[in-house]
């Protein structure tokens, strides 16, 4: 019986397994590639990994550990950071330039000294030196018409002449002048440009939050990577422990005649294999370590000891609930938004870009001259101008016609594809919850096909102990132990690598009953 419950303990020897492995660590090729990121912020990279500078992982590692790292210290949750900040500053800066602009713009100074052609009265040239500066200056405020892609503007202008060569001076100025630039029948960018980019903000937090699940969901993968392999680990080392027993055992009963020498051989054979698949757990857990530490973006090898995930809670989840959720919570909702905005926009580009063109420009103010400043502004005289231009097409050949028509099958195209992706949005929900509810009753078979199966390699171990069975049906009962094991801890990986990915196609969190941000 001593015997017996040194097979069955076999967690001193796994803790002294890592406890020497500490002292052995060396650096693999890092060889995860299951996410390409298609931006290279570097700013961000040095970012990241100053913040994770001193972060260390527990030897113990829990999936919800793992996860709450995730959202806070990878790559992917800084770039979807990124483009939230992109997002806000482009709509911040689409609402300043709404706001009146205010400008100051001129030539001072202006000065030539040079030899010149000159007209003449009667028609004729003659080329005189000339001394001058010819300085200006205009300060202006703008006011843009969104709506009607418009301008408003307000203006204050001075200039002076210096005729050094004639010992000459003038001013000329404009104390103020007020006008509107107004185009009519023409594309405005604004008016479109106020529709699009909210929307893209919006669009970029929703993205936020799915880029970070779509981090959660490699880092499930890994994780439960290491727990297949660390529960290979596990299985070899008791495996190990156990057939080496049982040798021991064995070989006192071959030199009393109580086994044959091929059952002897059958267990050195089942020894070595026990301590082949041990190596290979072993590097498996190492490698799969170093991928986690990577991902991360912290600077280790340790061997890390996956924590069994908690019990699994039985989840109710309807299809319309899920659907409801996702059409809510999705960016692509929001994107497709956009697109179709787009397609409106360019069909409307098309139809005004290529018509009727017409552009108003109509100011009223005041404007003074005089060889000296204070008449410029005292004795001003009022000024109004209008201006009305135009640009008729009358013969293109089709062109407008063509890039219509080019413009409206994009438009169809855009919407037809829209429609297609949440299709395929709806049916790829569908899809994970059918495999979900799946699992919730196939996570309880395994459990207890894995508790069945070990009582029966317990009873067949102190049955060959005892000489009841042949090595032959103590074999099968292991190998049907470690298979029950390991199909355990598979479906519990599937389980909840399979509700981490509703989560991240819905965006909601269906345990807590909250969306999520």
């Amino acid at each position: 019986m001593k015997n017996i419950n040194r097979i069955m303990n076999i967690e001193q020897e796994i803790t002294n397994y890592e406890v020497c492995q500490v002292g052995r660590v060396q650096h693999f090729n890092i060889q995860y590639s299951v996410f390409i990121i298609q931006y290279s912020f570097v700013f961000l990279c040095v970012l990241c990994g100053s913040k994770l500078q001193g972060q260390t992982l527990p030897d113990t590692l829990s999936l919800n550990h793992l996860l709450e790292l995730t959202a806070t210290h990878t790559i992917q949750e800084k770039e979807a950071a990124q483009n939230i900040w992109v997002a806000e500053a482009n709509l911040a800066s689409l609402k300043a330039s709404l706001k009146p602009q205010l400008s100051l713009f001129g030539n001072i100074p202006n000065f030539q000294r040079t030899v010149s052609e000159i007209v003449q009265p009667n028609g004729t040239i003659q080329f005189q030196p000339i001394s001058y500066n010819n300085s200006f200056a205009v300060l202006s405020a703008n006011q843009r018409i969104a709506k009607t892609g418009g301008r408003v503007f307000v203006q204050s202008s001075l200039q002076r002449f210096d005729d050094f060569a004639n010992d000459f001076t003038q001013y000329n100025g404009n104390p103020v002048r007020i006008g509107i630039f107004q185009p009519l029948f023409a594309f405005n960018e604004w008016k479109w440009n106020q529709e699009i980019v909210p929307l893209e903000l919006e669009e970029a937090k929703k993205k936020y939050a799915f880029d970070v699940e779509q981090a959660k969901t490699l880092a499930s993968g890994l994780f439960f990577d290491l727990l297949l392999a660390y529960n290979d680990l596990e299985i070899a080392i008791s495996n190990e422990n156990s057939i080496q027993t049982l040798f021991t055992i064995a070989e006192e009963r071959y030199e009393l005649g109580k086994i044959s020498e091929r059952d002897l051989i059958q267990l050195e054979v089942e020894l070595a294999s026990a301590a082949s698949s041990k190596k290979a757990a072993q590097r498996d857990v190492q490698r799969i370590s170093t991928d986690i530490f990577a991902f991360l973006g912290m600077e280790n090898a340790r061997l890390l000891i996956p924590r069994l995930p908690e019990e699994i809670k039985t989840l109710d989840i309807s299809e319309e609930q899920a659907l409801k959720e996702m059409a809510a919570n999705r960016f692509e909702f929001i994107s497709a938004q956009i697109e179709q905005t787009i397609a409106e926009r360019e069909l409307d580009r098309a139809q005004k870009d290529n018509g009727v063109q017409v552009d108003i420009t109509a100011s009223a103010g005041y404007v003074g001259s005089a060889k000296t400043l204070d008449p410029v502004y005292s004795m001003a005289r009022d000024e109004q101008a209008i201006s009305v231009q135009f640009n008729i097409p009358i013969l293109d050949w089709g062109q407008r016609k063509e890039q219509m028509k080019i413009a409206t099958i994009q438009k169809e195209f855009t919407r037809q594809k829209v429609q297609q992706d949440q299709l395929q949005l709806r049916a790829r929900v569908r899809q994970v919850l059918n495999q979900f509810e799946s699992l919730q009753e196939e996570v309880q078979l395994a459990a207890n096909i894995q508790n069945l199966a070990s009582k029966r390699y317990q009873i067949s171990t102190e049955s060959y102990v005892l000489g009841a069975i042949s090595l032959t049906e103590l074999t099968l009962s292991q190998r049907e132990k470690d298979q029950a094991k390991r199909q355990y801890v598979n479906v519990l990986s599937q389980y909840w690598q399979v509700y981490q990915l509703l989560k991240m196609n819905t965006l909601y969190d269906f345990e807590k009953g909250e969306k999520i941000r």
